[in-house]
């Protein structure tokens, strides 16, 4: 007898927007791709959202999807399109030198402003 381990995947949501739970799926990568709301819902929700990671889906036990559980918990379908998007695109970077940290620290002491990294 082979016991196969999956787990649920869970996400409550307290007092936060539909703008932040989009970003939320961006920067997690459980969106795959980029999230942009365009619900035009306004205001702060909250919602309890229980899935089935991809890897573990086609077992016997599997619920639903992040995509199918999004529509049929709370109501929300993500549709795929392109639009533009920002990008910063970084092709160099450099340490700064003893003198560039020097000149900086000389200048917060003049000026009595400090840096803020």
């Amino acid at each position: 007898m082979c016991l196969q381990s999956f787990s649920i995947a869970r996400r409550q949501i307290h007092d936060k927007s539909i703008d932040d739970f989009a970003h939320f799926l961006t920067f997690s990568g459980l969106a795959d791709r980029i999230v942009v709301d365009k619900t035009g819902l306004t205001g702060n929700c909250e919602f309890h959202l229980k899935w089935t990671p991809d890897a573990q889906q086609g077992t016997p036990d599997a619920g639903p999807t992040l995509f199918t559980a999004l529509e049929e918990q709370i109501g929300l379908k993500l549709v795929s399109t392109k639009s533009p998007v920002d990008v910063l695109v970084v092709d160099h970077i450099e340490r700064p030198s003893a003198n560039y940290r020097d000149a900086q620290h000389s200048h917060a002491d003049k000026s009595g402003e400090g840096l803020v990294a």
